[in-house]
């Protein structure tokens, strides 16, 4: 029974998105990707299971590509300037539970910007298809 209750906001979620609107205007549009970014990025570094790849990082550019990347991914009118996602995360050494990491710091990040869930869904789609191009294996 939950599973279908879970189901029926899910769809009800989507239901209530507008004919022609975008995934980036449901999410706020790009001021509020630069909170999101910027709380993931904060999220990410306080985070002891991840916070060592970040060592090295130029945070403030690092939320500020993250900020254009979301943007872009989200059909907004961002130009993403960075690598592609195989080539940045090439020599990090990421593995699933990194990457798990990641995504639960991002839909805290999501949650607390207001995103419901549906939408989180969507965008988390988005970025779940990039996993084979983060995640060393």
């Amino acid at each position: 029974m939950r599973v279908f209750a879970l189901l029926l906001m899910i769809f009800a979620g989507m239901a209530s998105v507008q004919a022609g609107e975008s995934l980036y205007d449901r999410m706020g549009q790009k001021e509020a990707m630069a909170r999101i970014a910027s709380r993931l990025v904060d999220y990410s570094v306080a985070d002891p299971r991840i916070e060592e790849a970040f060592a090295q990082t130029n945070i403030p550019r690092l939320k500020g590509l993250l900020t254009l990347f979301f943007c872009k991914t989200t059909g907004g009118p961002c130009t993403y300037p960075g690598r592609d996602m195989a080539a940045a995360h090439k020599e990090i050494g990421i593995r699933d539970v990194h990457f798990n990491a990641l995504v639960e710091n991002l839909q805290r990040a999501l949650s607390d910007e207001g995103i419901g869930f549906a939408t989180q869904n969507e965008f988390l789609a988005l970025l779940a298809a990039m996993h084979g191009d983060v995640v060393n294996r």
